[in-house]
């Protein structure tokens, strides 16, 4: 079976093995207390142009906060807070490294607190995108990171969570935003991976005072419970 449940496995009960599931779609205001939600996700593990985790810490700053050029254009660009600056270098600079792209943090011109560092580098741009593709809503993981070996899937989720995740302290669980549901989608079924229980709803964008300026509407908040965060 391609179905596994962490919860299951702590109960050690085997009897969704045996049951013949139907997919079906239900709305959130019909669950009710008791009912259970089976999740079905990939198992396979697949060779990756991953071999590293500074190389799979890379993927996950690509798509929380970086950009590789579309529509025929060369580039790859990360950007962070300048607070961020020494814990995402310290995991894309490797790779920079390798392709012999200079790692040259920049501050922007129009006085906006974001670090940017960049290459244009055809071949550095060819590996880059067939780790992420996409922008914006669009963005989503290829499969040389989703059929990646959930070890290394979790410095993708790690480096994911340090740019675009934050800690809640009423609840104690981690959150993970985006906007892009594919990317919501994808980041759960990693966590499904590595046996941590994670959960996405989709929220209403508020532009609060210091906030990006952004056309979305709606963004996406990825879970993580107490129970699973260590």
């Amino acid at each position: 079976s391609n179905v596994c449940s962490p919860t299951c496995n702590r109960a050690k009960c085997d009897k969704y093995k045996s049951v013949d599931y139907k997919i079906s779609t239900v709305d959130a205001e019909d669950v009710r207390k008791g009912d259970y939600v089976l999740c079905p996700f990939p198992t396979e593990i697949r060779e990756s142009i991953i071999k590293t985790k500074e190389q799979a810490r890379f993927a996950g700053h690509l798509a929380s906060d970086g950009c590789v050029a579309q529509n025929g254009s060369i580039g790859v660009r990360i950007s962070m807070h300048p607070n961020e600056k020494k814990y995402v270098l310290d995991s894309v600079s490797p790779v920079f490294d390798s392709f012999n792209a200079k790692v040259e943090p920049r501050m922007p011109k129009d006085g906006s607190k974001v670090v940017t560092v960049r290459s244009g580098k055809k071949s550095f741009h060819r590996y880059a995108e067939q780790l992420v593709t996409g922008t914006s809503i669009n963005k989503h993981f290829t499969e040389e990171v989703m059929l990646l070996d959930p070890e290394l899937q979790k410095h993708v989720l790690g480096a994911y969570i340090q740019s675009d995740g934050s800690y809640n302290q009423i609840l104690g669980q981690i959150e993970i935003t985006t906007v892009s549901k594919h990317l919501a989608y994808q980041l759960q079924v990693m966590c499904y991976r590595n046996k941590i229980l994670a959960f996405s709803s989709k929220q209403p964008r508020r532009q609060n005072k210091g906030a990006f300026r952004t056309k979305n509407l709606e963004y996406y908040i990825v879970s993580i419970p107490k129970t699973y965060v260590y």
